[in-house]
């Protein structure tokens, strides 16, 4: 019985915190339209939405439906809170034990052998370095000398929880040494560094792109479920991610944009910032001109592929990157914390034709797993 009140009681704490952020942040967002003048109350009054046969709402619940409509005029049914999506429905459809591993980047070549992705230079895995065949080895000064001659560009990030773009650095070649801004690679560095890492060897993105921002690597997100239904793969939403004239990073976070790229291969008329603010052009580019995005039935494949392979996560978010050479490369797995308001924004439903199926399952699995909802 102690057992059993001492993990009920940190669920509690666990989904009270989730929900309190998710609440402060909706607040803000809101008042941002309520200032732009663009704030329009969801219709409940003509719209019964689908989550509230099984959950009830709270009233930070009730924002994200209003922030979503404000946002793209849809009225969908199944919009879903971020509260109860991070509280509730992730840990109910992804099992963060049994998924952990997934999370780390380096083991993308152990069990991901045949999905193609960016050339590996070096890694840290719990506080030990190895070359890309996994051989220990020492960041000394002739291993950083051989780094600085073979190599013009280089990318480090987090091997695990890079989300965000947090503590990512791009090096690039300067004076024959490489370096970020002041941050020079070094033994110093890696010495300073404490997450485990990975360093791969910078990809030179397709010209179709990069040309919606240069600067940036301007990645594909492929957001897949797992049906607990029949067990097949299914893609819920494409969106391409464009990055900040002048960053590197793509994310939204840095003051970048996401689109959706519709079933028939073609863009959305307009993109979103984090914040809900449209561009129909970027960077000169009218999205509704564009045509046909290339390469998306490949990525949409590969994302199948790699979440046939995974069992104990049902909702995967992938990030894709197409080389200059027309080739996709797999930059992450997203097992958990998946950021779920851009398929909203630009889609209404999050999960689409799965919504009453997915919903069905929580409510029924999420009581015997002792998941809270509060």
């Amino acid at each position: 019985m102690i057992k059993k009140n001492v993990q009920n009681l940190i669920s509690w704490v666990h989904t009270s915190r989730i929900k309190n952020t998710n609440s402060v942040t909706i607040k803000k967002k809101v008042s941002y339209l309520k200032r732009n003048k663009r704030y329009k109350p969801f219709p409940f009054d003509k719209q019964e939405v689908t989550i509230k046969k099984f959950f009830p709402l709270s009233k930070s619940d009730k924002l994200y439906f209003d922030f979503f409509y404000s946002v793209n005029n849809i009225a969908s049914p199944d919009y879903i809170p971020l509260g109860l999506y991070y509280s509730f429905i992730e840990p109910v459809l992804n099992n963060r034990l049994l998924t952990a591993a997934i999370k780390d980047k380096n083991f993308y070549q152990l069990f991901m052998k045949d999905i193609p992705a960016p050339k590996t230079i070096m890694r840290k895995i719990n506080g030990i370095y190895y070359n890309e065949d996994f051989q220990q080895i020492v960041p000394d000064d002739e291993f950083i000398s051989e780094l600085n001659k073979n190599y013009d560009k280089l990318i480090l990030k987090p091997s695990v929880e890079s989300g965000a773009g947090k503590s990512i650095y791009l090096f690039q070649k300067k004076n024959n040494f490489l370096s970020d801004n002041n941050v020079k690679l070094s033994s110093v560095f890696f010495s300073s560094y404490k997450p485990d890492f990975i360093i791969q060897e910078f990809v030179n993105q397709h010209p179709y792109f990069k040309k919606f921002n240069p600067s940036s690597n301007n990645t594909i997100r492929i957001f897949t479920y797992r049906s607990v239904k029949n067990d097949c793969i299914n893609v819920l939403h494409t969106l391409l991610r464009i990055g900040k004239e002048g960053s590197y990073l793509d994310h939204d976070n840095f003051g970048g944009v996401a689109i959706s790229i519709k079933g028939n291969f073609h863009f959305n008329e307009c993109s979103y910032t984090i914040d809900g603010d449209k561009k129909t052009i970027y960077n000169d580019i009218s999205f509704k001109d564009e045509g046909k995005v290339p390469y998306i039935s490949e990525i949409q494949n590969l994302a199948k592929q790699i979440a046939g392979k995974i069992f104990y996560a049902r909702l995967l978010a992938m990030d894709f990157t197409i080389d200059e050479n027309g080739k996709p490369l797999l930059l992450e797995i997203n097992c958990w914390n998946n950021g779920v308001s851009q398929y909203q924004m630009n889609n209404g439903s999050l999960f689409n034709e799965f919504t009453l199926e997915i919903l069905e399952y929580c409510k029924s699995v999420g009581k015997k797993k002792k998941i809270l909802i509060i």
